[in-house]
This record gives C-alpha cells, structure tokens and sequence, in this order.
C-alpha cells in the first residue's frame, strides 16, 4: 500500500499569495516577483493589506526587543553543551558563534508596515531594496525615487525614498535617532491637502527600517510627512510632479 506521506501535495494559487506576501514583507522580492505581486494587487486589493498587516505585526515585535548580544558563548557554557550532549570532554565543539539567518517562509515573517529594528546581528523584515529596479522620471512604475527630508530634529538622520506602484505608493525608510518607544505615523499629502495614511512605526535605540505602503497614487502625491504622537510634522519630504 502506498504511504500517504509519500503523495506530493498539491500546489494552489493561495501558496504563491502567500510566498509573495511574505518575501514583500521581507523585502525578498525579485524584480520579477515585484511585478506578479503588482498584478496580483492591483487584481485583489484585500493582499495590500495582508501585507500592511504583517508588518504592523513586525513593528509591535520590533518594540519589544532588544539588542542582540552578539559576544561569543563562554567555555563554561560550550562544557555544559558538550555534556548535555554526551561528550566525554575532549570531541570538538561545534561552533555556536551567534549568526545572522534569513528565513523566507510565511509562517517565519511577522512583519507589516513595517519598521524594523535592525540589531546586530539580528534581522526582522525588510532589508535593502532589490537591486534591478525599473529606472525613470519621478512616477515610473516600480522606480526608486530618493526622497530628502528637511525640519527633523538634531541626531535624527532619515533617509527616504518612494515607489510607484498600480496600487498605491511604497515609501521606504531607514531612521536613526527618533526616542525608542515613541510612536510615529507616515502620511501622504496631495496638492489639494488630501492626506493618504501610510503607517505607524515606533523610534528605537538601532536603525529602524520600513517599507509602508498607501492607497494613493503616486501623481497624486506632493510631499511625505513624518509626524509625532500629537500630530505635529517631525520630517517633511517634498517630492516632485510625477511624469506621465
């Protein structure tokens, strides 16, 4: 009789989603990636927020961790390995230098719009963005447009940047210095005055990095605010007339 453990299951549509919800939230898209889950988007709104969900979910965990302590395990503690394991003492130990890992799975992202505190040696969520990406006039689809900030306070450096999407616009940024624990909202103004939320985030001691994405249209966008808990504009980001 054949083993059901040996009958390959089914792949289904709702796998990809997921893999792609998971490696946008991990900033482990590839080019091509990208462009499925544009379409894939801009068919079904509902995976937007699927993946603004996730990442809401990464900047609560991000709040309540700490640094990684990345200094190497003491002998005492590599013995007691050993003993547990059952050496006599004289085996070699395998090494257990802490290391960075990176897992792609659904199951293993906990991430949203997101911002993640970046520890050493410790990586949640979004990481640099994918190398290839379309290039163009501010508004092309899938281009990295540079953002630069002016207003924020002193010791905080950001850096920042926006995405055109079919869907919306991605803002993307990495933060240095805001308090740790304080909490912050990313909103899109229009022309008109017409204000897009993007997110929310909270300062931390390490870099912070987020990926945040808006329903709102990036010829319909003219300036990127970072705002504090009462409201008030922290950074102000003003972005060009995007070119059709």
């Amino acid at each position: 009789m054949t083993d059901p453990t040996d009958t390959p299951t089914p792949w289904s549509p709702g796998d990809r989603r997921a893999e792609l919800v998971a490696a946008a939230v991990a900033g482990d898209l590839t080019p091509a990636e990208r462009a499925e889950l544009d379409a894939l988007a801009a068919a079904d709104a509902s995976v937007v927020d699927e993946i603004e969900g996730m990442r809401a979910a990464v900047a609560m965990a991000a709040a309540s961790i700490g640094r990684w302590d990345s200094s190497a395990p003491s002998g005492a503690l590599a013995d007691r390995i050993a003993a547990i394991a059952g050496s006599t003492g004289n085996e070699p130990v395998p090494d257990i230098t802490p290391a960075t890992r990176r897992f792609r799975p659904a199951s293993m992202v906990l991430g949203a719009a997101a911002c993640v505190a970046l520890g050493a040696g410790v990586v949640l969520g979004a990481q640099a963005i994918q190398p290839g990406p379309p290039s163009g006039p501010p508004g092309t689809l899938g281009a990295v447009e540079s953002v630069d900030f002016t207003g924020e306070p002193g010791g905080v450096a950001i850096d920042g940047s926006v995405i055109a999407h079919t869907w919306g616009t991605e803002t993307v940024l990495e933060i240095d210095g805001l308090p740790a624990g304080d909490s912050y909202s990313v909103v899109l103004v229009g022309d008109d005055g017409v204000e897009s939320p993007s997110g929310t985030f909270f300062g931390s001691e390490v870099t912070i990095d987020c990926r945040m994405n808006a329903a709102v249209m990036r010829d319909d966008v003219s300036a990127l605010e970072i705002r504090d808990d009462s409201g008030d504009a922290v950074a102000v980001a003003m972005l060009p007339a995007a070119q059709s």
